[in-house]
């Protein structure tokens, strides 16, 4: 009999197990949560992973991200999860990590080792785009990621993507200074996430997930989440956002279903290195 996960690599089924796993609690709790990113675009293309892809990406709001935390005790032993604050922490996304699993992930200076995860990406309140308001808060959000960034630059930062002229210099200042010898991790990670609750989603009309590759990008009408809408991935049903087609064309182009070139997949570089049965 043809095994029902055989076109999944390892860490596409372990971040499937994962994913079960919160939506568990997030139904035992009547907790709001959104696969999102390529996620989402896999469950609208293929029903499942993109076949390149190697995580899994959800997003919640700052509200039922705060009662997820009250109930993380309900994981498995072997999972746990993982915010920015803490020391170790990759990149600007929470992480709900399986720790029988170890990656070797990453392009930049250091490959960093962390357990498979899944993303969940914060939906925090912003100002109405174009507003001085709205600017006031890119410089202060993007000054917040930058401290972040230096304070792991030796894992945080891929070396091998195309970058700006501004994004360089801070790169090239980094290398040259080695800032993130005095920068603590915790105090940039408790840095960034105050600045991201500075304004309630309820009371905006937009709404970003901040912690996403796109920064201030990934601003979106609060709408667009919505109360969701059921969606297929692998063996099971998903909640993604109201306006799924809206966010899909903003972020991949109005040809989302057609898969891109060889050259412009995008992965994680993820290695498999260690195992446990524990």
């Amino acid at each position: 009999m043809m095994d029902k996960y055989e076109h999944l690599n390892e860490i596409q089924r372990v971040g499937l197990n994962i994913l079960k796993e919160i939506l568990v609690i997030c139904k035992r709790h009547n907790l709001t949560y959104y696969v999102y990113g390529g996620t989402l675009l896999g469950a609208v293309r293929h029903q499942g992973f993109i076949p390149w892809d190697d995580d899994v990406d959800i997003a919640m709001s700052r509200k039922d991200f705060e009662r997820l935390k009250l109930y993380q005790n309900e994981f498995p032993q072997y999972m746990f999860l993982d915010t920015i604050q803490q020391k170790g922490h990759q990149w600007t996304a929470a992480h709900v990590v399986d720790t029988r699993y170890k990656l070797e992930v990453g392009k930049g200076l250091k490959r960093a080792e962390m357990p498979v995860w899944v993303d969940i990406l914060i939906i925090d309140g912003v100002p109405n785009p174009g507003t001085f308001k709205y600017k006031m808060f890119s410089v202060a959000y993007l000054t917040a990621r930058l401290f972040y960034k230096f304070s792991n630059f030796s894992n945080e930062v891929d070396l091998e993507k195309e970058r700006s002229n501004i994004e360089s210099f801070f790169i090239s200042f980094a290398k040259i200074t080695r800032i993130e010898k005095v920068i603590s991790q915790h105090w940039a990670g408790c840095f960034i996430d105050w600045v991201s609750r500075r304004y309630d989603l309820d009371k905006c009309e937009y709404g970003a997930t901040l912690g996403g590759p796109q920064k201030m990008g990934e601003t979106q009408p609060k709408y667009w989440f919505g109360k969701g809408r059921e969606l297929p991935f692998e063996d099971i049903m998903v909640n993604g956002m109201t306006e799924t087609e809206s966010f899909l064309i903003k972020f991949y182009g109005p040809n989302y279903m057609t898969p891109p070139p060889l050259d412009k997949r995008n992965q994680h570089n993820a290695k498999l290195i260690e195992k446990s049965s524990i």
